[in-house]
């Protein structure tokens, strides 16, 4: 069974200007999502953006981008099973920012 996979996650940046998404995948039995795209958005000022697969480590880097107050990730394929993870990081934000990240793609079980 697929489905369309549409998940927001919206949190607000510290005082150092870093806002880290809880991290995010499927939990069902058996179930895959493949996202194909995400958005994000910071409701002020700049930011850089960082996409993470598991936990937020340098080496767990699958995307980036300087334009992280709002720009769309496009031609993505990134494929997760139970237990796998996506994590987004905001860092030089606006102190108080709201930040937004929303997956894109399919679920199916």
């Amino acid at each position: 069974m697929r489905e369309e996979l549409k998940f927001t996650q919206q949190v607000i940046a510290d005082a150092n200007g870093t806002a880290t998404t809880l991290p995010v995948g499927p939990v069902m039995y058996r179930e895959t999502w493949k996202v194909t795209r995400y958005s994000i958005n910071v409701s002020e000022g700049r930011a850089k953006f960082r996409m993470y697969r598991d936990y937020v480590d340098p080496q767990q880097q699958i995307d980036e981008t300087d334009s992280g107050e709002s720009d769309t990730s496009e031609n993505n394929s990134i494929e997760l099973q139970v237990g796998g993870k996506l994590v987004g990081q905001w860092v030089d934000a606006t102190p108080g920012a709201a930040c937004t990240l929303v997956l894109y793609g399919e679920k199916y079980r």
